[in-house]
Parts: structure tokens; sequence; C-alpha cells
């Protein structure tokens, strides 16, 4: 069974997003922010990074560089500011032994993220 970790810090979000991706099939853990991911990263080594918001812009790029460096080998799928990591070379196609990256605009419909993760997983085999 797949692994994610889920990190997002609105709990209502939180919930239906984990639900679905239980529902889906995946081993799902979550995080509320960064901090927590990067404490659950040196435990873990998801599959694939799901996150929609970490914490503050101005250190978004550390946190997607400290969890990156905690699990390398791990896809990351950005669900909220997807142009702002693509383009500033935080996400990228598979490297260096691990698997490519991912991201959706939002708003997010539910078989979009489904699909998108679905191509992470497919790009890691």
């Amino acid at each position: 069974m797949p692994s994610l970790l889920l990190i997002e810090d609105e709990g209502a979000l939180r919930r239906e997003l984990a639900w679905l991706l239980l529902d889906a099939g995946f081993d799902v853990s979550v995080a509320v922010d960064a901090g927590a991911a990067i404490a659950r990263l040196s435990d873990d080594q998801p599959d694939v990074v799901v996150f929609s918001t970490l914490i503050g812009d101005g250190a978004r790029k550390d946190a997607v560089l400290a969890m990156r460096d905690r699990s390398p080998r791990s896809s990351f799928l950005d669900i909220s500011e997807a142009r702002s990591h693509l383009a500033h070379g935080l996400l990228g196609p598979s490297v260096d032994g691990r698997n490519g990256d991912g991201a959706i605009d939002l708003p997010l419909a539910k078989q979009q993220l489904l699909d998108a993760i679905a191509d992470l997983l497919k790009d890691g085999d």
C-alpha cells in the first residue's frame, strides 16, 4: 500500500483529504505544518508528500528543502503554490534516484488529486 504524508494546517480540509486518501487505499499520515512534517520524516519515508500549506511564504523554500533532505526518495505534490514552486526549482522531474514531483493549482478536484498521486507513483516504478 503506497504511503503518503499529508501536510495541511486547516483541520476540516486535513480531515477531508485524509479520508479521501484513506478511502482510495493509501496509508496516510498527517502533519499540521512543516515542523511536524520534518519531525515525521525523520521516522518515515513516504512515497509521496502532499502539501498545501507549510508555513509563511518567506520560509517555504527552506521548509521544502529540509523535507527533501529528510526524505530524498519521496515525491512531493504541491496543491497550493504550484506555479511558484515550479518556477523556483523546488519541484521537478526525477533526478538522482528520487521520484519526480507534481503540482496542482487550486481549486482542487478530488479526482485530479488522486490522478496526480497515481502519476507520481507510476513514475517511481
